[in-house]
């Protein structure tokens, strides 16, 4: 699957099976109205879609990243990726405002129980493997989290130049930016 590029030593697959900015969206759009989804799973396939976050970002994510007044989202760095600042979509922020307001108190991650850490991990982890369950149900091309972020990549550099991508991406290489370049 996906045609191997070599790059310094390195054989990276391209993407293959991608989805389409429209696809995502509507898989957002019909997985939002389904009343029996909690809030955390739209909100995490919505940071999946609108700002191309992997999982590990969605974990890391704290209360005071969101800038609900600005309507951005500050992403941390880590020794992987760069830290960026992104703007979070109007569809989103309703959600997010609810969200927010309901867990006002809750110190440190955004999505994980601070007293159990690893359980909590493992927790997101299932959730967001429960989540793409139901969505595979909506959409069967519907694969993991990582063809979302390609897609979103992908999507993006047909509107946008390679250094802003590499930026939205997290990117620390624009060679790890440049290989989802469909010519």
């Amino acid at each position: 699957s996906g045609a191997g590029i070599f790059i310094k030593g390195l054989v990276r697959k391209l993407p293959t099976n991608l989805l389409s900015l429209e696809e995502m969206e509507e898989l957002y759009k019909q997985y939002s109205i389904q009343l029996h989804v909690d809030a955390s799973k739209k909100i995490m396939l919505g940071l999946m879609i609108y700002q191309g976050l992997s999982v590990g970002e969605i974990m890391r994510l704290q209360h005071h990243h969101i800038q609900l007044k600005d309507g951005k989202i500050l992403i941390k760095g880590t020794k992987r990726t760069g830290e960026r600042l992104l703007h979070l979509q109007a569809i989103q922020l309703p959600e997010l405002q609810h969200y927010l307001a309901e867990n006002k108190f809750k110190e440190g991650a955004l999505f994980i129980e601070p007293k159990r850490k690893e359980i909590s991990e493992r927790n997101i982890n299932n959730r967001v493997n429960y989540m793409f369950d139901q969505l595979r149900k909506l959409n069967p091309k519907i694969v993991n989290a990582k063809q979302i972020r390609s897609s979103v990549i992908t999507g993006w550099l047909r509107t946008n130049n390679l250094r802003q991508v590499q930026y939205m991406a997290g990117h620390k290489y624009v060679s790890s930016t440049s290989r989802y370049q469909v010519s």
